[in-house]
């Protein structure tokens, strides 16, 4: 390992979706928990907790989110599947 961090972006956002009406979500990934924080534009925190890293939990999670969305994680070992599976509009 280099020692590198990256972030990788989600997003289920519509073209013509203003700004204003975007929800940004910071992930905070871990082995068998991820943390979230969703924030509109204006930086108000409107949900934060904590879901399972199992893809039942997160499908239920990702289909609760208000409206279009934009998130970001940290790249690591336990991120690539919750990218996939975010990203492909599996939710």
């Amino acid at each position: 390992m280099s020692g590198r961090v990256e972030s990788i972006a989600l997003s289920q956002t519509h073209e013509e979706a203003p700004m204003e009406i975007i929800h940004y979500v910071g992930l905070d990934v871990h082995k068998k928990t991820i943390a979230y924080c969703i924030k509109t534009v204006s930086g108000q925190t409107v949900r934060q907790g904590v879901v399972s890293a199992e893809r039942k939990a997160l499908r239920q999670w990702l289909n609760e989110l208000p409206g279009p969305w934009m998130g970001a994680m940290e790249a690591t070992l336990f991120t690539g599947w919750i990218y996939d599976f975010a990203s492909c509009g599996r939710a």
